[in-house]
């Protein structure tokens, strides 16, 4: 009696090696698909891995990955746009502002910016303009000879 056991044993054991070949030959397949699209293998295999090995759902994270990264880019180049122009002309400034509400994505992303959240813009103007001061003292601590 002893023999049954292992022999059906034996037989799941050898159908759970050939279903997982199956599967690592298919996530092999998908990860190249993904990769064909341009994206980086480690990349590819960690978003197949939290799509659950769904390739249409992996590229989704990896397509929304990419605008948060595309959308916080342009934020951050509007907001520097501002900080520089307030501490400037008052005449200037309009003009900038017309200039930056004439490019639609620009101006979608201040509006979106300033519905609800002039506190962060405020944040994020200072938090530009002390990073850029410290850049600025950076730069001519650098150019200016040394007395040491």
């Amino acid at each position: 009696m002893s023999k049954a056991p292992q022999l059906v044993s034996a037989e799941s054991t050898e159908k759970a090696k050939n279903v997982s070949a199956i599967d690592q030959k298919e996530t092999e397949r998908r990860v190249k698909v993904i990769m064909a699209m341009g994206y980086p293998e480690g990349l590819a295999r960690s978003r197949l891995s939290e799509a659950g090995n769904n390739v249409e759902r992996a590229v989704n994270l990896l397509l929304e990955e990419h605008t948060d990264e595309h959308g916080l880019r342009r934020k951050r180049r509007c907001i520097k746009e501002l900080r520089n122009g307030l501490l400037g002309d008052p005449f200037a400034l309009h003009k900038n502002i017309e200039r930056m509400m004439q490019d639609r994505r620009c101006a979608q992303t201040l509006t979106e910016m300033v519905n609800g959240r002039s506190l962060e813009i405020m944040q994020g103007l200072l938090d530009l303009s002390s990073s850029s001061d410290d850049e600025d003292e950076d730069q001519q601590e650098s150019s200016s000879p040394s007395s040491g």
